[in-house]
Formats: C-alpha cells, sequence, structure tokens
C-alpha cells in the first residue's frame, strides 16, 4: 500500500485515481483531492484543510495497518493449504501404492505426522 505523500505526489501528477490503487488508496486519493480543492475555492481556511487532512492521514495508517495483518494472515493460511496439499497428496499416493515395506510404512507414519502438526500447529517430535 503506498504513503499518503505517494498519494498526494499522484494527485498533483493526475486528474482520476491512477490504474493499481486498492480501494482504500482511491478512498484517500479522493479525499485529499477533494480538501485540495475546497482549499483553492476558499470553502475551507488553511486549518480547517489541515484538520481534515491529518484526520484523513490518522485514518489511513490505522486502516492499512489492519489491512496488511490481515493480508499476512492470509497469506499464512494460504501457505498452510498449499503445504497440506502436498502432503495430503504424497500421503494418497503412499497408501494407494500400498505400504509393503518397513521404509514405506515410515514414510507414511512421517507423512501422517506432518499433516497433524500442520493442522493442530504443535510439533510432536
Amino acid at each position: 500500500m503506498k504513503e499518503v505523500t505517494e498519494i498526494l505526489e499522484d494527485i498533483k501528477k493526475y486528474d482520476d485515481v491512477p490504474q493499481g490503487y486498492e480501494l482504500l488508496e482511491i478512498y484517500v486519493f479522493i479525499s485529499l483531492k477533494r480538501i485540495i480543492l475546497m482549499y483553492q475555492n476558499n470553502q475551507l481556511n488553511k486549518e480547517q484543510a489541515q484538520k481534515l487532512k491529518e484526520k484523513i492521514n490518522s485514518e489511513y495508517e490505522t486502516r492499512k495497518k489492519e489491512y496488511e495483518f490481515k493480508q499476512s494472515l492470509f497469506q499464512k493460511h494460504v501457505e498452510n493449504i498449499k503445504k497440506t496439499e502436498s502432503l495430503r497428496t504424497k500421503l494418497r499416493k503412499k497408501l494407494n501404492s500400498k505400504c509393503t515395506t518397513d521404509t514405506d510404512m515410515a514414510e507414511t507414519l512421517t507423512i501422517c505426522i506432518e499433516l497433524i502438526q500442520l493442522y493442530s500447529g504443535e510439533e510432536f517430535i
């Protein structure tokens, strides 16, 4: 996500919201642009404009942190799914090949233990 200073620079460069902005960034872009226009048209004095800008900056930083935290949780969840799917595929292949040796059985049990550890979040061995 962009910093507020980057969004302010884009406001100077572009009339419309640039491509690739997240929803929260679009809100900040439009809000700050509106404040600037109102200030330029003498609808807001400098103090009012500054207060509104600070309020938007503060709210943006708070919501940006929340968004980034949720994204990191989501990414961890996706990585966990990839790991478990890979292990489940290995386990299915092992079980379909009919474990005949002690080595096959040990590998199957190892895969099972890894899956349990991923699902429970605890380490057993």
